[in-house]
């Protein structure tokens, strides 16, 4: 899959490049339903999560950069990493980690389990976007209309709408522990 996408792989192709008879790869795994999930486990297995020793808010901010990482060195999955539910061993073990980083840094399980869902979330999209863009795209369409949308120009005037995706990362990552130390009577009910 890394090195001819997620379209080319299937359970006949996977036989031919092991070298074997077609049949053989469901002894392995039933369907291409599990082959998708292996890759996705495949994948998250690579991600080495902090040990439990220092500040939690900076192994959790090292851990989902590891996560990030893992997930844009395979490119053609991150469309799979986005789609597919994390459900498996790595992914189960990404989960109790966050959760259990963000509770014992003294984060009501609830929110943890926000926090976690938000964070795969935004990681999941961010890896689409660092790995489906190269960030040498002018803003061609922005410019052609310059009237239209002079608060956007105005506003990636700077950085020629180029973005730092670690510093994205940072970002979120700061912005969602800011969130965390909001009381919960602060946040709308829906969201506490």
């Amino acid at each position: 899959m890394d090195a001819d996408g997620l379209a080319a792989l299937s359970m006949r192709r996977l036989a031919a490049e092991l070298g074997v008879d077609p049949m053989a790869a469901y002894r392995h795994v039933p369907n291409k339903e599990a082959l998708l999930d292996a890759v996705v486990d495949a994948v998250l297995a690579e991600v080495e999560l902090p040990a439990g020793t220092g500040p939690w808010e900076e192994r959790l901010s090292v851990g989902v950069h590891r996560v990030l990482a893992a997930m844009t060195a395979h490119p053609h999955a991150t469309p799979l990493l986005s789609a597919r539910k994390w459900l498996t061993p790595a992914g189960l073990a990404i989960i109790e980690w966050g959760l259990h980083t963000l509770t014992s840094g003294g984060v009501d399980p609830r929110r943890a389990v926000l926090v976690m869902n938000a964070t795969g979330l935004f990681l999941t999209g961010l890896a689409q976007a660092m790995t489906g863009l190269d960030g040498s795209e002018p803003l061609t369409a922005l410019r052609a209309t310059p009237d239209a949308y002079p608060v956007t120009l105005a506003a990636l005037a700077s950085g020629e709408g180029r973005f730092v995706y670690p510093d994205l990362l940072d970002f979120w990552i700061a912005t969602a522990l800011a969130g965390l130390r909001t009381p919960p009577d602060r946040l709308s009910p829906a969201s506490s």
